[in-house]
């Protein structure tokens, strides 16, 4: 059975020790919590939730959890925030205090994310501190080169408005399919001349430097975490949130809006271009991120997304339903909220309904230069070929089968001669058909 992780904060009025980690059984009983602040005088926690990877390949999943401690007194000036890796059993794996400037003075909104940037087979930490940071660690706690980004810089924002704000919660993914991991992210500041508030969405790569034709300007702040997804017949992934100015955003990897985006009069918060922050701060839980999911069985995705107005909203997309399109059904990407958008290696099968397990399987991801492995399932038709297709549907390789076995066949592929993207392995005449990412 699944296990139910939490993490609470104690920031009301009422101090007692309770901001932690608490895995919960199917069933509601606890079994397990941790307490990262255990003094009742001052104020702990923050608004996000845990991430759960398997961060050093050991088989054994690890919690990941982003929290602050704030002086008892208003406006609650922060002590440290810090970020705790905990064992799945309970004990402490590590903990460190985030580095770089941007202190504040209320907590966090952005959730870690869990992705190995760099490739090395080893996930990092992705944190957006509220104050306009975005870090990058690895699991000992070490800045990775490139970061904190200045995200209030980025966005060239009033330089010396100190509101800078980052509340969406980070996605990572490949937006461009070259073979490399981005950075996607929603930030709320001042128009340069100090006008209105505006808003940003950002991407960087994984060395910290920005995605040419970033960030793109919305007219009020992002506060609404972005999900990431093949959303048109294309190759590349679009960047799909909302921003408090009663619109719905579709970008895509050249910065740009895609094509019939944004949609206008969606019921969202609005905040003032004369006001402050102060008003809206109770009413947080409109951080949200769309879903991408198949809901009406047309073999189409639908993005799905709540409004201001307590209403469900569905807006049909040109994606079709296969892995190709990166359905994300649920919030940050994966149950393990981990919000990397990846491929995972599942087959794309020719009947689905009559034959779960008819189709090709291979690695979401591998490295350049090395041995591709393709299962062929229940596929017994011989010889078999797989071709090799890139991005443009343009064949660029092949390979051959002539033997089967126990209703498996396995082919070996080198890909020494494909350079780094995205590609999608398909027997002729038929619809099996998956896609495989290839890095440097």
């Amino acid at each position: 059975t699944l296990e139910v992780v939490v993490h609470v904060a104690d920031l009301g009025s009422i101090r007692k020790p309770g901001n932690g980690c608490y895995v919960l059984r199917h069933n509601g009983d606890s079994l397990w919590k941790f307490l990262f602040y255990t003094d009742t005088l001052d104020r702990h926690g923050a608004y996000t939730s845990p991430a759960v990877t398997d961060l050093d390949n050991d088989g054994r999943l690890e919690i990941i959890c982003h929290t602050g401690w704030f002086q008892r007194e208003y406006p609650y000036p922060l002590i440290e925030r810090r970020i705790f890796i905990l064992n799945s059993d309970g004990t402490l794996r590590r903990s460190w205090r985030t580095e770089g400037p941007g202190a504040g003075y209320t907590p966090d909104y952005a959730s870690p994310v869990a992705a190995d940037i760099n490739f090395d087979g080893i996930a990092e930490i992705v944190v957006a501190r509220r104050p306009g940071w975005l870090d990058c660690y690895d699991t000992a706690g070490t800045m990775l080169p490139g970061f904190p980004v200045n995200l209030t810089l980025d966005a060239n924002y009033y330089p010396s408005n100190p509101v800078t704000r980052a509340f969406s919660t980070p996605a990572v993914g490949d937006i461009n399919n070259d073979g490399q991991l981005e950075i996607v992210i929603g930030t709320s500041g001042r128009q340069t001349d100090n006008s209105r508030w505006s808003g940003r969405i950002h991407a960087f790569r994984s060395d910290g430097t920005r995605v040419p034709g970033f960030p793109y300007t919305t007219r009020n702040g992002v506060w609404y975490s972005p999900a990431i997804a093949n959303l048109d017949f294309g190759c590349d992934l679009e960047i799909a949130t909302s921003a408090c100015d009663s619109a719905f955003y579709v970008v895509t990897k050249n910065g740009d809006s895609l094509a019939g985006w944004p949609l206008r009069h969606f019921p969202t918060y609005w905040l003032p271009d004369n006001g402050s922050y102060a008003f809206i701060e109770g009413i947080i839980p409109m951080s949200r991120t769309p879903f991408v999911a198949d809901i009406d069985a047309d073999n189409l995705n639908e993005i799905i997304m709540t409004g201001r107005d307590g209403q469900l909203y569905v807006w049909n997309c040109g994606g079709p339903t296969d892995s190709t399109t990166l359905p994300c059904p649920t919030f940050r990407f994966n149950k393990q909220r981990t919000g990397w958008y990846r491929h995972l290696p599942v087959a794309i099968t020719a009947d689905r309904s009559r034959n779960p397990r008819k189709g090709l399987r291979v690695p979401a991801m591998i490295r350049q230069g090395t041995v591709l492995e393709i299962t062929a399932e229940d596929i017994t038709a011989l010889p078999l070929v797989v071709d090799v297709l890139d991005c443009t549907g343009r064949k660029v390789n092949s390979v051959r089968a002539d033997q089967t076995s126990q209703g498996f066949t396995r082919l070996c592929l080198s890909t020494g001669n494909l350079s780094a993207g995205v590609y999608f392995l398909s027997i002729p005449n038929t619809p099996s058909r998956c896609r495989v990412t290839i890095t440097r």
